[in-house]
């Protein structure tokens, strides 16, 4: 019955609709076609006017081409093969290709240009260094020698006049004027002096700032400088501290106040605060009324100024601040002044906060329970202590409420970070710390780190942006980040870093790991963008990881290094001893003497460094260099001296270089993980305009393991590099491994794109190396799978080892775009260097005196399609060298044309094919067949990658 019933109720729905003449809507579309960039549609004609349909991607054509130059960018014209909408995109500009070896006269060396037309280019041209001096004739008082040197870089020998020493009369003196902290030299005229020939006093770094009552270096030019030689001496400067006076009125506050030392040239940044209720009324500087504001710069300082500023009643009130109870223990903050402190807590607790306060917040809840705070629309300001600061707790979160916007600035001027009263962030913990909710949350650091715990940091689902001067996230046990979106900038520091690399003694747990699991996250950093005292981890499809480091950091300043109870001396050469002299005055010194410690690799130079005490308690030194005959620890009989230096605490390191008979000296930063590998395949550094500070994509100290995810990185050194020198704190050597298992990864480096000191493995995923000094180095480095893609200054891909297998080609697809060797390893064992089995390879060596496979005693080969196509003639024969070519492979010769289509096929079936970048007579050799076929055309009806690679 129940069901009769159901169907008799629906006849007479049926019937009613009936006899309403209800009709059904036929939505109606146009015939042509509307289009955006992306896809063509049919719009609808109807009232539904927001309805499409046949959307579909457009399906483009090549229809003409603008070839580029040198000189200026070309451009593909493409078109629709079923709408008509056209686009442009734009070729990048040719680049020059450089020769690997020196060219030089008796002067220079450089790197010539190989283009056409083009010869007179060049790049990286530097003066001899003047080493391995040998005398033919000595000069004497009246006549120049003769000498013998021998670069070290390019290895010229040439022959140069010995001139003829002089010395100092008398020394010049500082124009009579005053003389500012914070001038340059070249600002400050030099009177008098006097030489034994008649010649002119210049300061030696006219660019060198004067920070201090010192000596400061000055050259003594002979007037006939082909025949006598300059000399050094010093002159004391005593120089005069520039003053702002910042008088500030009632009802309000600055950032500074009274009588402020400025350097010369320099910006005084102010900020002004008034009381609640009150707004700034007038701001005077130097008698002058300026626009009144909160903020206000002077800037460009060259004389004293005095300013005052002064506040008027405004009505109104500043947003008043609340702190809510939500669950746990009642009544556990207290508000002192302008801090407010979360005292004791006896179970899980949970506070709200939300409005404006100028001050700082304490968390010392003391036992083992949870405690969160909630942000709500909160900011804090503070300009003279840490914002935050979180003394103990079990599990300390902070939170940003959904839907809200937080602020936490630290406008406190630059602190030492070596003191221990004071913590240099932002936000500062003492335990372990989360931040998480589904809110926004913005911490800015004026002049210090922005987020910075002892133990473990972890960011889960919150919008974080930080910006600040030295390290955005600092976890000094570990670093985590899941499904959060974070922006972090840093003027002079690391993106995100860990310190620590032992176990815990009570989780067990290794420290120093740092993982990123989904959201977006962008990275500007001055040094490193990611910094890993163990491993980094990046993790999940939803990953997109964006790195800027260095000059590619639009944000990047000058880097702040930190303090060391050493210094290393750096020399490049090991023929020398060296000590220091400190002293505060002529009866306050002491000799420190130094000893050797080691030696590091730097372009195709090594440095040796030597180990030596820092003496703080001393204000001056000098640097002594000995030959081996002399004694150290003493100023009478030594082979050369730096002028006076200043005690700097900001470096560790003392870098040395001796000219034209002046032993002059910088101060930077110890290290001797220099980079690329170069030349034959040795640890070189490949981007000898990067600075001493490291400035790599990521970096870990044991392993980077990728995941998954969407990485672009952008670096000035390393994209990606690991370390296996390190004595990690656990007891283990570092293993320094590479491991991507899946994800794309676009890399751009002026050094090297990946680097592992031990092992690169690539199981999948697609990687594109867009520009590098070496594509990818280990010292085994192994294709499991996935799609590469490198294009190189030097090596494409490089293995150290100099036995055994070093690279290892098992499975998926490599394509590689080389100025020196495509595919080189150092392995002498015989047929065992490389080998090709399995990966589907085409690498291309473009430059004269490099191969497409470059072994020392050969390769071996097993399966996979591998074409090496050289440059004809130098070494391009090296890249048949393999155990058993003849019954797998094929050698032969083609002039190839850029832009042409070469196509690979093997018993009429295609297995590759690609545009060819560049115009060159090619020695071709090709492994998986005897007899392949290998075409060049114009044009190709195949379809090719955004790499113009076409993988069968």
């Amino acid at each position: 019955m129940k069901r009769n019933s159901i169907f008799l109720s629906l006849a007479i729905i049926a019937l009613s609709l009936v006899s309403c003449n209800f009709k059904i809507h036929v939505h109606t579309f146009e015939e042509a076609w509307s289009f955006n960039s992306e896809y063509h549609y049919h719009q609808a004609t109807c009232e539904h006017t927001s309805m499409i349909s046949n959307k579909e991607a457009h399906d483009f054509s090549l229809i003409s081409t603008i070839e580029p130059t040198f000189e200026s960018e070309g451009s593909s014209f493409y078109k629709c093969n079923v709408c008509g909408y056209q686009k442009e995109e734009t070729i990048e500009k040719l680049k020059h290709s450089y020769a690997n070896e020196y060219s030089f006269d008796d002067y220079t060396h450089w790197f010539r240009c190989l283009d056409e037309g083009y010869e007179d280019l060049r790049i990286k041209e530097e003066n001899h260094d003047d080493k391995d001096e040998v005398i033919i004739t000595q000069s004497t008082e009246t006549e120049v020698g003769l000498a013998q040197y021998t670069c070290s870089i390019c290895h010229h020998t040439y022959l140069k006049d010995l001139l003829i020493k002089t010395s100092i009369v008398s020394s010049p003196k500082p124009n009579e004027q005053d003389i500012y902290v914070g001038q340059t030299l070249k600002t400050v005229p030099l009177i008098g002096g006097k030489g034994t020939v008649d010649g002119s006093f210049i300061w030696t770094n006219e660019d060198e700032v004067i920070d201090s009552a010192r000596y400061y270096s000055v050259t003594f030019i002979p007037k006939e400088n082909e025949k006598y030689a300059s000399v050094n001496t010093s002159i004391y400067i005593d120089p005069i501290q520039l003053t702002v006076n910042v008088v500030v009125g009632e009802n309000g506050s600055a950032n500074k106040v009274g009588l402020v030392n400025v350097d010369y040239n320099s910006t005084l940044n102010l900020v002004f605060t008034p009381n609640s209720g009150y707004s700034v009324e007038k701001i005077i500087l130097d008698g002058v009324e300026q626009t009144s504001s909160p903020t206000f710069s002077i800037s460009q300082i060259t004389t004293n100024h005095e300013i005052s500023v002064s506040f008027i009643e405004s009505g109104e009130v500043q947003s008043p601040f609340s702190i809510n109870y939500m669950s746990g223990t009642t009544n556990a903050y207290e508000i002192k002044g302008s801090t407010i402190y979360f005292n004791e807590i006896n179970e899980e607790t949970v506070y709200q906060i939300e409005g404006e306060f100028n001050g700082n917040i304490v968390i010392d809840v003391k036992n083992d329970f949870k405690f969160d705070l909630e942000m709500t629309g909160f900011t804090l300001t503070s300009t003279d202590i840490n914002p935050i600061t979180i003394l103990s707790g079990d599990e300390i979160t902070l939170k940003a409420k959904s839907g809200t916007k937080n602020y936490i600035n630290d406008n406190r001027e630059l602190i030492d970070s070596t003191d221990t009263s004071l913590y240099s962030a932002a936000i500062y913990s003492l335990v372990d710390l989360q931040l998480s909710g589904k809110g926004e949350l913005n911490v800015t650091s004026l002049n210090n780190n922005g987020i910075h715990t002892k133990d473990d940091l972890q960011v889960k689902n919150l919008t974080l942006n930080v910006t600040c001067n030295d390290n955005c996230l600092k976890g000094n046990d570990s670093v985590e980040i899941t499904s959060a979106s974070t922006n972090l900038i840093s003027k002079k520091g690391d993106g995100i870093k860990t310190n620590n690399s032992d176990i815990s003694t009570s989780t067990s747990k290794q420290r120093g790991n740092i993982s990123i699991v989904g959201g977006n996250h962008n990275i500007y950093a001055a040094c490193d963008g990611i910094d890993a005292s163990y491993n980094a981890l990046i993790d999940d499809e939803t990953t997109n990881l964006n790195i800027f480091t260095d000059k590619y950091s639009s944000y990047s300043e000058d880097v702040t290094t930190t303090s060391e109870e050493i210094y290393y001396i750096r020399y490049s050469s090991k023929s020398y001893n060296f000590s220091i002299k400190y002293f505060n005055d002529e009866t306050d010194y002491k000799w420190e003497n130094a000893t050797y410690f080691t030696s590091s690799q730097g372009g195709r130079s090594t440095y040796y460094y030597y180990k030596i005490n820092k003496l703080t308690s001393y204000s001056k030194m000098i640097v002594y260099m000995y030959s081996s005959s002399q004694s150290m620890g003493q100023d009478t009989s030594y082979y050369a001296a730096t002028s006076t230096l200043t005690l700097n605490n900001n470096y560790n390191t003392i870098a040395l270089s001796y000219r034209q008979n002046v032993l002059s000296a910088s101060f930077t930063t110890y290290t001797t993980s220099q980079g690329g590998m170069g030349g034959m395949g040795g640890m070189n550094d490949g981007n000898s305009d990067k600075g001493e500070y490291s400035t790599k994509g990521i970096k870990a100290q044991n392993e980077i393991i990728i995941e998954n995810g969407n990485i672009n990185i952008k670096s000035y050194d390393d994209a990606i590099h690991t370390n296996n020198t390190a004595i990690l704190e656990n007891g283990n050597t570092s293993l320094g491994n590479v491991i991507i298992n899946n994800g794309n990864l676009t890399l751009y480096s002026n050094d090297d794109g990946i680097h592992g000191d031990g092992s690169v493995t690539i199981n999948n995923g697609t990687i594109d190396i867009q520009n590098a000094y070496e594509g990818v180095e280990g010292s085994f480095v192994t294709f499991n799978g996935g799609y590469t893609y490198i294009t190189s200054l030097d090596d494409g891909v490089n293995s150290t080892v100099t036995s055994g297998t070093g690279i290892t080609l098992n499975n998926g697809y490599l394509f590689i775009n080389a100025n020196g060797d495509g595919i080189d390893s150092n392995s002498t064992t015989q047929y065992e260097a490389i080998s090709f089995s399995g990966t589907n390879v085409i690498v291309i060596c473009s430059s004269n005196n490099n191969s497409s496979i470059d072994s020392e005693r050969g390769y071996k080969y097993s399966k996979g399609y591998v074409l090496g196509i050289s440059k004809s003639g130098g070494m391009s024969s090296e890249s048949s060298n393999c155990n058993n070519l003849s019954s797998i492979g094929k050698t032969s010769t083609l002039s190839l044309t850029a832009n042409n289509y070469l196509t690979v096929s093997v018993s009429s079936k295609t297995v590759f094919s690609f545009v060819i970048p560049v115009t060159l007579s090619s020695y071709l050799v090709f492994l998986g067949s005897t007899s392949p076929t290998i075409t060049q055309a114009s044009s190709s009806t195949l379809t090719y990658n955004t790499h113009n690679v076409y993988w069968a």
